[in-house]
């Protein structure tokens, strides 16, 4: 029997979104961008690192037999431009994706289920890989560019954070999955990675309908270093700032007041909010810089969980404010009088309670 859990949505977008983005790649013999044809799967197969001769097993000939099992002909609609023979339109692609999958770790992974297989597809080859293709085709950097020309002032939020934000970025590595893969507790130092650094985005209460989870690692990797010495895995902390001035202005973009502020005002809006989630972890871990956590007592399963109450900081234009959802029933006049006295400005010069 075949067990299905679903798998988010997200990375179906992704998918989508590759094929949006790179019509020149995807565009069938003729001339279709809704159908692809052997010769672009092959080479999608290799752009995405899905062919294997040593660990998990899979060539040329399995994909072949992929291709031809999804692409079926009913009789009597050859002629159907729709679906056009020895082409794949979009539902056959996802169909001979999940057929790559099975048949790529049916030895590996030949106790799990299904949707196991494709989730590891997924996650090791076709996202990881998307986000990169993504930004290729994007062209010129505009984000890039404002960075450039704000250099100045950005600098000067450097003098006034870097030190706490690097001792969070150090921190923040405990998080990474290859520590949770090599069953390693000791912290890494080559950088962080995609998952760990959304997750420490979530904490912050940075996502939302204004920035999305393929927004937030979209900037980490259009911050990657594309130079030889780059890793495309991790961010190292350059990297790691970098893709917090991206997802600052990603949040806050289009003709709104708060979007027409220069890429520096809204990178101090992102770092209120990172510092206070910084404040909160000093607490929880009972130090005053993070670096001298030897034993975290607050990253469990390789993910922070507060013990008490913790609420971000909401960020934004003029409003810089904890985070009330659920505590209007706990708090007293008193807490409601402390929390106002302590409430950040929006210059960020002080920190909420918590």
């Amino acid at each position: 029997m075949l067990h299905v859990v679903p798998i988010p949505i997200f990375f179906f977008v992704v998918l989508f979104v590759v094929l949006l983005f790179l019509p020149d790649a995807f565009q069938g013999d003729g001339g279709d961008a809704f159908t692809i044809s052997l010769n672009e799967i092959t080479q999608f197969a290799n752009d995405f690192g899905i062919f294997d001769r040593n660990q998990h097993v899979f060539g040329l000939a399995n994909l072949d037999l992929a291709f031809t099992a999804c692409n079926v002909e009913i009789k009597g609609t050859e002629d159907n431009n729709e679906n056009p023979n020895r082409e794949l339109c979009r539902y056959e692609f996802i169909e001979m994706l999940v057929r790559i999958a099975l048949d790529k770790y049916k030895i590996s992974m030949k106790n799990n289920r299904p949707n196991e297989m494709v989730r590891r597809l997924l996650d090791d080859h076709i996202v990881k890989f998307a986000y990169e293709k993504i930004a290729q085709a994007d062209g010129v950097d505009e984000t890039r560019e404002l960075i450039n020309q704000r250099t100045v002032e950005l600098g000067q939020l450097d003098g006034e954070y870097n030190q706490r934000l690097q001792d969070l970025f150090t921190y923040a590595c405990r998080m990474n999955n290859a520590n949770k893969k090599s069953g390693s507790k000791r912290r890494k130092h080559q950088g962080i990675e995609i998952d760990a650094f959304f997750e420490l985005l979530k904490h912050a209460g940075l996502p939302d309908d204004d920035l999305t989870q393929l927004e937030i690692r979209q900037s980490f990797v259009d911050a990657q270093d594309d130079g030889v010495m780059g890793d495309s895995k991790v961010a190292d902390f350059q990297e790691f700032r970098e893709a917090l001035i991206r997802v600052a202005h990603e949040k806050w973009e289009g003709d709104t007041a708060e979007g027409m502020q220069p890429i520096d005002v809204k990178y101090q809006w992102l770092l209120s909010a990172m510092m206070h989630l910084y404040d909160a972890c000093r607490k929880g871990e009972h130090k005053d810089k993070l670096a001298g956590v030897v034993s975290s007592k607050l990253i469990k399963n390789y993910d922070l969980s507060f013990s008490g109450n913790f609420w971000p900081l909401k960020v934004g234009l003029g409003v810089q404010v904890q985070c009330s959802e659920n505590r209007a029933s706990v708090m007293t006049k008193k807490d409601v009088r402390d929390t106002e006295t302590s409430s950040v400005t929006s210059s960020g010069s002080g920190h909420v309670g918590f």
